[in-house]
């Protein structure tokens, strides 16, 4: 099983961030998209980390939750490593 890591600085980053923010579900949505699987559970701490996209020091929320294992994120997987 693989883990997905989603620091709370790089979700602020999405492009849709700001625009769903203080909708219900919204950060689910976010998280899905940045590849964790919402339908299992995942786990929220708020701790001192590195961000994954930014390599920056950060203390904030940090979810870390199963990565999703669809078809569309291995195809976004393969792309972009």
């Amino acid at each position: 099983m693989a883990y997905q890591i989603v620091s709370m600085s790089d979700l602020v980053r999405h492009p849709l961030f700001e625009d769903t923010c203080d909708k219900e579900g919204a950060i689910d949505a976010l998280l899905y998209s940045m590849g964790i699987d919402i339908k299992e559970d995942y786990e929220v701490t708020v701790c001192t980390h590195r961000s994954e996209l930014t390599n920056e020091v950060h203390t904030c929320d940090r979810y870390v939750g199963e990565e999703r294992k669809d078809e569309a994120w291995l195809e976004i997987k393969r792309l972009t490593t």
